[in-house]
C-alpha cells in the first residue's frame, strides 16, 4: 500500500509540472491564463526555448534577436499544488483501504462461515459421544463390582475399565465448563485413592509415599481429576523401573518422578502440548484450568531427569 502511494504521488506530480508546462506555453503566445504566473523580459543568452525548468520553474521564449521573455511561476504555488495533490491522495488511499478491510472482513466472515459450521457439529458430535459412552462406562464398572470373582484376568478388566473412564472423564471436562462446588474436604482419601489405582498398573515403579490428613476448600471431583492427571503423568513418562515419590502434608502436595527430561518446561500446562505420541495433550492443560478455579497454586520444576510438580492448597 505504502508502495503504490509513493507510486501515484510521484505520478501525480510528473502530471502536475506537465500541466504547469503546457499552460505556461500557451501563455508565452497569449499572455493570458493562471494569475500567479509572473512574466518579464531579460536580455538574450544562451538556453533552452519552450522547456520548462523544473527547479526554477522559469520559462523562455525569444522575442527578437537581443531579448527573450521569461515566464516564471511562484515555487510557493507550485509546492501548494503539490500538497493538496497528497491530501487529495492520501484521503483516496484511506478510503479505499476502509473499504478494503471492510470487504476482507466481509469475505473472511463469509470464508469462516463453513468452517465454524463444521467446528460447531464437531463439538456437538464430540458431545453427544462423550455423553452415550457414559452409560456403557458406568454399567461396565459397576457389574465388575458386583462379580465376586478375585483373579488377574478380572483385575486387569476393572484396571482398563477404569481407564477408559478416566479418558472419558478428562474429554468431559475438556469440553464442558461445569461449575464447582467449594466445601471442606480431607484430601488424603482422595490420593490414597489415586495412587492404588495407579500403583496396581505400574507396579514395576518404586512407590514413596508419604501422606498425612491436609483439610482444605475445594471441590472433590475436581482435585480427585487434578490428583489422577498428575500422578497419571508422573507415571506414563517415567523411566523404567523408576521412581514416583509422594508427599502430602502442610496444605501441599508433592509429585516428583524420574523421566527421560522434559523439552520446554514452560509449554508443558499449553493445550494439546505434548511430548511424545502419547496421549491427547489435555491433561495437564485441564489441571491448570481446574486448579485456578479453586485458586489453588501449581509450580512446575526439572532438574536434569527428574520432574518436580508442587501443588499448594488454600
Amino acid at each position: 500500500m505504502v508502495f503504490l502511494y509513493a507510486h501515484y504521488l510521484e505520478t501525480q506530480k510528473r502530471n502536475i509540472f506537465s500541466n504547469l508546462e503546457l499552460k505556461m506555453k500557451n501563455y508565452s503566445f497569449t499572455l493570458s491564463g493562471d494569475k500567479d504566473i509572473v512574466v518579464d523580459i531579460v536580455n538574450r543568452k544562451k538556453r533552452d526555448y519552450y522547456t520548462l525548468n523544473k527547479e526554477t520553474l522559469k520559462l523562455y521564449t525569444p522575442i527578437n534577436d537581443t531579448t527573450d521573455l521569461v515566464i516564471a511561476y511562484p515555487k510557493k504555488a507550485f509546492n501548494a499544488k503539490i500538497e493538496r495533490a497528497k491530501d487529495d491522495l492520501a484521503l483516496k488511499f484511506i478510503i479505499l483501504s476502509i473499504i478494503g478491510a471492510v470487504v476482507s472482513f466481509l469475505f473472511a466472515l463469509y470464508s469462516l462461515k463453513p468452517i465454524k459450521e463444521s467446528m460447531r457439529l464437531l463439538d456437538s458430535f464430540i458431545k453427544d459421544i462423550i455423553h452415550d459412552l457414559n452409560t456403557p462406562i458406568t454399567s461396565i464398572l459397576i457389574n465388575l463390582k458386583l462379580l465376586d470373582i478375585e483373579n488377574e484376568e478380572i483385575n486387569n478388566i476393572k484396571q482398563s475399565a477404569n481407564t477408559i473412564a478416566m479418558l472419558h472423564t478428562n474429554l468431559d471436562n475438556y469440553l464442558r465448563d461445569k461449575s464447582l462446588e467449594s466445601k471442606e474436604l480431607d484430601l488424603k482419601p482422595i490420593v490414597e485413592e489415586s495412587i492404588e489405582f495407579f500403583k496396581y498398573i505400574y507396579n514395576n515403579l518404586n512407590w514413596q509415599v508419604e501422606l498425612e490428613s491436609v483439610v482444605t476448600i475445594g471441590d472433590k471431583s475436581a482435585i480427585h481429576r487434578v490428583v489422577n492427571n498428575l500422578i497419571s503423568n508422573a507415571c506414563k513418562y517415567n523411566v523404567t523401573k523408576g521412581y514416583i515419590k509422594i508427599v502430602l502434608r502442610d496444605n501441599s502436595l508433592l509429585i516428583e518422578n524420574d523421566s527421560y527430561g522434559v523439552k520446554d518446561s514452560k509449554k508443558v500446562f499449553d493445550r494439546f502440548y505434548k511430548e511424545s505420541e502419547r496421549g491427547l495433550g489435555i491433561g495437564l492443560s485441564i489441571v491448570k484450568r481446574l486448579l485456578k478455579k479453586m485458586n489453588y497454586k501449581i509450580y512446575f520444576r526439572t532438574k536434569g531427569s527428574k520432574v518436580r510438580v508442587l501443588l499448594t492448597f488454600r
